[in-house]
């Protein structure tokens, strides 16, 4: 906007002093002054263009100043971040080597769980209170919780309960099966004519 209006004043000035003067001295005079006007302002503006230039470029340079700086902290934060999940992650390591080792390599020697306490002792836990404690194996199902009790376990807990086996574990013969004779009765066929039988 200024440089408009300094051109129109310029412009305005220049058209006045041609159109006033009465000679030729006079007009190249004034157009000789004229041209040095211009000539100030141009330069006045190249020089102002410079000062400009030179404000940007110092600018410029600040804002690169303060990008890398900017880029130099993030560098430093993400630096410090992974090595800060690095020390993390190796005291995770290190807890878990020492969990690893006291459970020899994974393998669980817990009481607790049914796989702890098979792995420590090489039996369910029904089966120890049996040899160990001389309970029965109905006792012995009974104090255990299903959670550490073996499938077949639990099977033959239940069938004990219902009365399909004894409370020592064996066949309750409640059919009327006498297995000592078992080989002995053959299957009786009858007097069945399959021949003449419309099947």
């Amino acid at each position: 906007m200024k440089k408009i209006i300094s051109w129109g004043l310029l412009i305005a000035i220049s058209l006045t002093l041609v159109s006033c003067s009465n000679n030729a001295n006079n007009s190249n005079k004034s157009n000789k002054e004229a041209t040095t006007a211009v000539k100030k302002k141009t330069s006045s503006k190249k020089s102002k263009k410079k000062v400009a230039k030179k404000k940007t470029d110092s600018n410029k340079k600040e804002k690169a100043q303060a990008d890398n700086q900017n880029q130099q902290q993030t560098a430093d934060q993400n630096q410090q971040a992974t090595q800060t999940d690095q020390t993390n992650t190796q005291q995770q390591q290190s807890n878990t080597n020492q969990q690893a080792s006291s459970s020899n390599n994974g393998i669980s020697y817990d009481e607790n769980t049914l796989t702890g306490f098979v792995n420590k002792y090489g039996v369910s836990p029904a089966l120890y209170k049996s040899q160990h404690y001389g309970m029965s194996a109905y006792e012995a199902l009974k104090s255990t919780p299903d959670y550490m009790e073996t499938f077949g376990e639990q099977q033959t807990e239940s069938q004990m309960d219902r009365g399909i086996l004894n409370k020592d574990g064996s066949p309750n013969n409640q059919y009327g099966y006498d297995d000592n004779n078992s080989d002995n009765n053959s299957y009786d066929s009858g007097d069945y004519d399959y021949e003449n039988t419309d099947y």
